[in-house]
Parts: C-alpha cells; structure tokens; sequence
C-alpha cells in the first residue's frame, strides 16, 4: 500500500469541500496538503505530504477558511524520505464538505 492510500484509509470515509482539489502543492517547498472531513475519525483533518520531514508549522492554502486552527498530530507514517501525517483541524463547519471522496 503506498503512503497516500495508508493515510486515506486512516481517515475513510472521508469529504473535502466543493472549492477544495484533493492534496495540493502548498509554497513551503516539497509539502502538499489537503484539507478533508473524516467520518472515520469524526472531525476535519488536513493530510499532509512532506519530503524528509513535516514542517513546524503547517502551510495553509489560500483556499481555506482563515478561522482554520490546527491541533494534534494524530498519526504519522514515513516511508524511505517521504512522510505523511494526519492533523486534526478546528473550527470547521461540517456542513461545508459535502463531496465524497473515494
């Protein structure tokens, strides 16, 4: 199983919002984040792709509500010099995701 579908599956089932493209290149460099609902886990998360390690503080996309805070690290993977995590996310709206993502 590769890295993305290990941190999916964590989450699944999961939503993302209407506006939102899945994982997406942020401006820290070799980061991608992506901002989901995990009904699984039963509260937003933001799945995030980091070479060698991830970054302090979590880069934000444009597209996300500006209210977005960030919690705890709730799991972590690292596969040869790639590593992913799964942070939980305040202050979303549930109603907000409403696309299934498979």
């Amino acid at each position: 199983m590769n890295l993305l579908d290990e941190l999916a599956q964590t989450c699944a089932p999961i939503l993302e919002r209407p506006g939102d493209n899945g994982i997406e290149r942020t401006d820290t460099k070799a980061v991608m984040t992506g901002l989901y609902w995990s009904r699984g886990i039963g509260e937003a998360v933001v799945i995030i792709l980091a070479k060698d390690e991830i970054p302090d503080e979590i880069p934000r996309l444009d597209i996300w509500p500006p209210s977005l805070d960030f919690g705890e690290v709730l799991y972590q993977v690292k596969r040869k010099n790639l590593v992913g995590a799964i942070v939980k996310s305040t202050s979303a709206n549930y109603s907000e995701f409403t696309v299934l993502r498979s």
